[in-house]
Parts: structure tokens; sequence; C-alpha cells
């Protein structure tokens, strides 16, 4: 049968995005026109590096090295960056196009134009191989490089690439995007050490990730009060603590403490990133009575969060067109892809939308079982059995209990359609044996055997059918609804 993802722990895990894109802006401040920091360093090992190789030896690599240091850090207007960018400027076609636009961007300002648009690995891999043929210290171009390498799949080129982005920087864009990468590929107590290595608790930023990531992890954060110092401060601009007070609201809920949560919530509202507002909408479903208005934050172009709220509505269409918008931003999860196939097929039965999904999500995670068994359902479902058979044989091992379960029952799906009906029951069973009583699970995989039980015209099929549907009441999710009333229809049509 095919799930979404188990995300009951969900938090603001930082996001990582290219830092050219528009949405890293407030990460990358004070260099975009959009805000200035309120906790920067006036100084770091890497700016005075950066300056004491170009006062020692005046070349293109010691030049671009400090344009980027002075981007990052907000020096625009320092003597010997402008010196440095005016010389990339006279180098004419000897210098990269890229490192062109870095010193053009400092020359102008101080401010990077950040693309709206969407790009993909096979484009920017080459450019950024480029870019750091010129300038091997480029944190930026190491961290967008491995970005696009995770998004390929490619997890131990991205490794080199990240750990080459945090050898050369401590700025909180790479550090934080540093941390993600290191969830991604499930290494939280590596993920914590990058962030705390920094020593700078004190920027909210590097707070909110602290916070979020060792929530995930299940456990206590060692920043949680000075993370809750720097909320109660009252001197740190709303947008630079927005995530920080989403995670410790989810703390707080978590906690019991539903006061604490809704007054830490009014802090995230006055200034959310897209993050911040796909966890309020998470938080909502966990308490309703934490509410707010999701079209306030069109402009933010929620993908998630519209995910999240079209499936928890029924708009399933909805849902699988947000999907695609949230894997175009996010294309290294596994979230988004699961998420949309789920809408897709549990949701309006449309096997073939889910697997275009799916085919994408798989690129950069081509092992997962949650993946894999969504892909093994819809192909099983459209009758492509030895399809479903190869795509279940590619699961890796090692993967949660839940998406164990729900595999055993996809094989059981894929045993009916090969016509070995009593080996499918079996596995059915022993499914619904393993999940919970009352759980969504356990409705959706009784609805799934009602339904093959039925096409395979079982004896048992009446039996499993009336258990189905006394599972399913009006409070069970919309999928389980529309999946009741396709099986429903099915029966009744004989």
């Amino acid at each position: 049968m095919s799930v979404a993802p188990d995300d009951h722990q969900r938090q603001v895990v930082p996001r990582w995005r290219p830092s050219t894109w528009r949405e890293s802006a407030s990460t990358l401040s004070p260099l975009i026109a959009a805000g200035t920091a309120q906790v920067q360093r006036e100084s770091s090992p890497e700016w005075s590096r950066a300056v004491s190789g170009w006062r020692t030896g005046m070349s293109l690599s010691t030049a671009s090295e400090l344009v980027g240091a002075a981007l990052i850090f907000g020096k625009s207007n320092d003597d010997d960056a402008r010196s440095a960018a005016q010389f990339i400027a006279r180098m004419g076609t000897e210098a990269s196009d890229p490192l062109q636009s870095l010193a053009g961007a400092l020359l102008s300002g101080g401010h990077l134009t950040l693309n709206s648009g969407r790009s993909d690995a096979r484009t920017e891999i080459p450019k950024l191989r480029s870019r750091l043929a010129s300038d091997p210290r480029d944190a930026l171009a190491w961290i967008d490089l491995g970005f696009w390498q995770a998004a390929g799949g490619n997890l131990a080129a991205a490794h080199r690439a990240v750990f080459a982005a945090i050898s050369q920087s401590r700025h909180r864009f790479v550090l934080r995007s540093a941390a993600r990468f290191y969830v991604h590929v499930g290494d939280f107590d590596r993920a914590l050490d990058v962030l705390r290595r920094s020593g700078q608790k004190h920027d909210p930023w590097i707070a909110a990730a602290d916070v979020a990531i060792s929530s995930q992890a299940n456990v206590r954060s060692a920043e949680l009060k000075s993370a809750t110092k720097l909320i109660e401060s009252g001197s740190i601009a709303p947008g630079d603590l927005t995530e920080l007070a989403a995670a410790l609201a989810t703390i707080e809920l978590s906690n019991g403490d539903r006061r604490g949560a809704r007054k830490l919530v009014e802090r995230a509202l006055q200034a959310p990133t897209e993050n911040t507002v796909a966890q309020l909408v998470w938080l909502n479903q966990q308490d309703p009575r934490l509410t707010f208005r999701l079209d306030q934050f069109d402009h933010l172009t929620p993908s998630e969060a519209r995910t999240r709220d079209e499936t928890s509505r029924g708009n399933f269409k909805a849902a699988l067109t947000s999907a695609w918008a949230w894997l175009d931003d996010q294309p290294f999860s596994v979230g988004p892809a699961a998420s949309g196939s789920f809408a897709a097929s549990s949701g309006e039965d449309d096997q073939e939308g889910a697997l275009k999904i799916l085919e994408r999500g798989l690129t950069a995670n081509p092992g997962h079982m949650l993946l894999l068994n969504n892909k093994a359902y819809a192909l099983a479902s459209l009758g492509r059995v030895r399809e479903a058979e190869e795509a279940i044989s590619r699961v890796s091992s090692g993967q949660n209990r839940g998406a164990e379960i729900t595999l055993v029952a996809t094989r059981g799906l894929v045993e009916y359609r090969k016509g070995n009906h009593q080996a499918g029951r079996e596995l059915y069973d022993l499914a619904i044996g393993l999940f919970g009583a009352g759980s969504a699970n356990k409705s959706r995989a009784l609805l799934m055997h009602a339904r093959e039980s039925f096409v395979a015209n079982a004896a048992w099929a009446k039996e499993i059918y009336a258990d189905a549907i006394k599972t399913v009441s009006t409070t069970s999710p919309p999928e389980i609804q529309a999946l009741k009333l396709r099986v429903e229809k099915l029966f009744n049509s004989r």
C-alpha cells in the first residue's frame, strides 16, 4: 500500500538551497538588501585570512577569496575588498564569468542578484566546478556543489563538497546547509557538531538549527536556555527569530504547554520563512487550536505547507501539484516525492501520477524504502507485477519499522496480482496484525486487502470488506475516506 512519510516529529530543520536562490537571502544577510543580520561577528578567521592573503600576494585566487568573503560578511565597502574586485574586473576574460559577476556585485553595492527560477544538477555542477577552479576556497561554491550532487544521488561526492565548504567558512549559511546535509544522511551527531564548533550560539539562525535538529534526534538541546534568552532579548529583528520561535513552540507543545507554544507561534508569525509556515501547518495538525491563515503567506511560496494542508483537506490533485513545487525546492529530500505519490496513489488512484514524481524522488534517494514501496504499489496496481517486484528488490535494509510493515502489505498486493491469493492474504494479515490498533495504516491495509480480495474473487472477500468498513469513521483521514468510497463502489457493483 502507498503511505506518506512518518513525520510525527517534524521540526524546523534548516532548508538547504543554493546560495544563488532568492529564498537563501535571510541566512545570507547582510549581503542581501532584505535586512541586516542583528547578530553577526565583527571579525572572523576567514575574513582575516582573506585580507592577509590578498595583501601578501595579489592574484586572481587571492582576489576571488577576498571578494567572496566581503560579500558573505557584508564588507563591500572595505578598501582591500574593492581593490580586489577592481583587480578582477581588469583581468577581463582571464577571470571566469562567475568571478566577474562576484566582483561586479561587490562594486555595485555588495548585493548579489538572486535567482527566482530553478536549475538542475547537469547545468549547475559544471558551472560550480569552473568557479572552484578559479577559487578553490569559495565556500559558497562548495556548499552549492554539494547540494546539486546530493540532488543527483551522489552522496559520496556531496560529502566531500560539504566538508570542503565547512573547512573554508563558518558563515551561518554554510553551517546550516552542512547540518541539513548531515541530517539527510542520518548523521545527527555530525550535524550538531558542525553547529556547535562554530562558536556562534548567539546567532539565532544557528540556535534554531541546533534546537530543531536536537529535537528530531530525541535529545535535549544544549542551547535551549541561550535560545530562550535570544527570543526574550528584544534586540533581534523578528525575521531572524522566526525559525527559532517555531522550533521552541514545537518543544513547548510536545511538553503540554499550549499557552507557551501559542506565544511563540505569534512571535514566529511576525516575519516567517517558508520553513516556519510549514512547521506551523504541522503544529496546527497536531493541535487545531493553534490556528492561522495559510493564504496570508502565499508570497513565500510555501509548497510543503500547501502539500500538507491540501492533503489534510482531501484536495489530492492540488496536493500533488504542491508536492512537485516542494520537490523543485528540495530535490534531495524524500518528503516531497513520498507525500506527492501518496496523494496521487491513495487519494486519487492516479498511479501514473505517482510514478512520475517517484521517478524524480528516487534520483536522489535510489534505495529509500518508502519511495520504492510506493513505486511498487503503483506498479502492481497497474498490473506491472515484474516491475513492482524489481522495485521491492532494490530496497535498502535497516530502515524504519513502520516502512517495513508497509512493505509487507505491498508484497501482499503483488502476490494477489500474481495470482497467489493465499500468499497475498497471509501477507496482508501479517501487516494488519503488526499495525497498531486504530491506526490509519491498519484501516488503509484492511481496505486495500478488501479491494484485492474482491478483484481476485476470493472466498474471503466479504469477510475482509466487513472488517475494513468497521475501522473507518467520520474522523478518519480524507485519503482513507476516499479509499473507502472506491472499495464500496467495487463491492456494490457486483
